[in-house]
């Protein structure tokens, strides 16, 4: 697998044919991310069309979109295309909060 820092890496992985996973930058305001959040969104999609697993990252944007945590959690689920998703947390009841927002907003189906 690989995490790409810059569009640029982003779209030669897209292109190579020896990984099974990525590691993606993601959330709906392009807060640290390797693009804006339809271009990465459209990378997400062809390496999904190309059976890799995409693994979500700075769906809040490193801490730096907490305030906005319902729409990103929103975003992420519907996008479809994400088989998990990392985030940090400073403390337990924060991993509830985003359980709930998880629930209240269901995955779409990865595909």
């Amino acid at each position: 697998g690989v995490s790409c820092h810059g569009m640029d890496p982003l779209v030669e992985s897209v292109l190579g044919d020896w990984l099974d996973l990525h590691l993606v930058r993601v959330n709906p305001y392009g807060v640290k991310m390797d693009g804006e959040p339809d271009a990465v969104a459209e990378q997400i999609k062809q390496m999904r069309d190309k059976g890799r697993g995409v693994i979500g990252m700075k769906i809040f944007g490193e801490g730096k979109l907490t305030s906005e945590k319902e729409n990103c959690i929103r975003f992420a689920q519907e996008l479809g295309l994400l088989d998990a998703m990392t985030i940090g947390f400073e403390a337990p009841e924060q991993i509830d909060e985003v359980l709930q927002l998880m629930h209240k907003y269901p995955a779409k189906s990865v595909g």
